[in-house]
């Protein structure tokens, strides 16, 4: 396996050097092979990892000679001329001295440096390589390109499980009492998190390709959202489908031509809801958690919770990597579930016998993670970590929402997308664990890319 690795590598490594862009859209097609993995004098490594680290490698010798003047300038003190900056680099440099601040709190483990290097340190060298190469072009459309292709993919194998092999890459869901696809991860709800934020941004570049009369390609990633969306739904990945429709609806609120027709959706779908009862008390279920995974996770923030609160975990968190750790000691094995929503069920618990309390007894593991979008931050680098990637999402929503105003005619649509897509992260994270994940992290910092490179086009336009 490390000779078939190391092969790949090199030829990657050569592609790389004799056609940067290529290699880079190749990569973003790749994100899933993070599960292609090797170890390497003890160091495990993703073949993920060894293309960005080789893209970064081969970007930086190229641009040998421009680092070097700016670095003796700066240390000259002359004046360095920029066109223009880095987006959120401010908050790219204080990101890695927090993360840097919580390895320590972690002990310097090796799992925390692992997962600094993958989830932070290496999707901001894909940043600057992405925002490099395609930035000076206005090239970011094609970016859009590979991910959909990747999404594709990803959906095919799905699909590929649930029509004719269930079992295939899926012999715990595949045999499951509700039968969920998994396509290339171990579980369900990866899918999701994958295919949520890219099927927004194909939808995006769908809409202008259409307005452009460009139907061969509009068919093509037209269907590729429609296989997105049925591989999440087989996927059963609720969090998903909230996250892709609040995503939608919050698009179309804040572009003016769509705004009127996506109240007057959600009025008759709210309408439905009121008058479809068992629909009505599906929502309100959902809403309130209080299914059994809702309840699951409720349980988990109680835990984070009581975990936050000792030791100024409230303040450095638990470390990188040292959530299950910290929170172990607070850890309930599992908890009652009342399954047939028995309005006497909490009273029947304390009181009936041992084969009620059995039946109604749901075991529940620790997870990696508190699966919040703002308890995952919190734990793995602290409160400080937490409201950076607060003030992130929100600039970066921000930025995107006054692009939407400011971009000419098609790219508006585009504008929408980056919007909605991070939405779509951020919905699906109030119950999940959306970025720390090696291709998730990628894709968030993609995200910043393709905005702040739209963002200094537009400025440039509009001087």
């Amino acid at each position: 396996m490390e000779i078939i690795f190391l092969a790949l590598a090199g030829i990657y490594l050569f592609l790389a050097i004799k056609d940067l862009p290529k290699a880079l859209m190749l990569l973003l097609f790749l994100l899933p092979t993070y599960l292609f993995r090797s170890n390497f004098f003890g160091v495990p490594v993703t073949f993920l990892e060894v293309m960005i680290l080789e893209v970064f490698l081969v970007w930086s010798v190229e641009n040998l000679p421009n680092i070097k003047a700016r670095l003796l300038k700066k240390i000259e003190n002359k004046p360095i001329k920029t066109k223009n900056r880095y987006p959120f680099d401010i908050e790219i440099a204080i990101l890695l001295v927090i993360a840097l601040i919580s390895i320590f709190r972690a002990d310097f483990s090796a799992a925390s440096l692992g997962i600094f290097k993958a989830y932070f340190l290496e999707p901001i060298f894909l940043f600057i390589v992405v925002f490099n190469i395609f930035g000076p072009k206005n090239e970011y459309k094609k970016i859009i390109w590979p991910l959909a292709l990747s999404s594709l993919m990803v959906s095919l194998i799905g699909l590929y499980q649930w029509f004719f092999d269930i079992i295939f890459n899926n012999p715990v869901w595949g045999l499951a009492n509700i039968k969920r696809i998994v396509s290339l991860y171990d579980y369900p709800n990866a899918i999701g998190l994958y295919l949520a934020p890219i099927t927004i941004l194909i939808i995006g570049l769908l809409i202008v390709y259409v307005k452009d009369k460009k139907y061969f390609l509009s068919g093509i990633l037209a269907v590729t959202v429609f296989l997105n969306l049925l591989a999440v739904y087989l996927a059963k990945s609720e969090g998903a489908i909230i996250g892709i429709a609040v995503a939608l609806f919050l698009g179309a609120f804040v572009f003016k031509r769509t705004r009127i027709a996506a109240i007057a959706i959600a009025f008759m779908f709210g309408l439905f809801a009121f008058a479809y009862k068992p629909l009505g008390e599906l929502i309100i279920e959902k809403a309130t958690l209080s299914d059994l995974s809702g309840e699951i996770r409720k349980q988990q923030w109680r835990e984070t919770a009581q975990m936050l609160k000792i030791n100024n975990n409230w303040l450095w968190g638990a470390g990188i990597s040292g959530y299950q750790q910290a929170v172990s000691p607070y850890h309930q094995s599992g908890i009652f579930f009342n399954v047939e929503k028995d309005p006497d069920f909490r009273r029947k618990v304390v009181i009936f016998d041992d084969k009620y309390k059995k039946d109604h007894w749901q075991p529940v593991e620790i997870y990696m993670y508190p699966h919040n979008y703002f308890l995952n931050f919190w734990s793995e680098l602290g409160l400080a970590g937490m409201l950076l990637f607060v003030w992130l999402t929100a600039k970066y929503l921000t930025i995107a929402f006054k692009q939407v105003k400011v971009s000419p005619a098609q790219e508006k649509y585009l504008a929408i997308s980056f919007f909605g897509a991070m939405i779509a992260i951020v919905a699906h994270g109030m119950v999940d664990v959306p970025y720390f994940k090696n291709d998730l992290a990628v894709v968030f910092w993609l995200l910043l890319a393709l905005l702040g490179i739209m963002e200094i086009e537009n400025r440039i336009k509009n001087k």
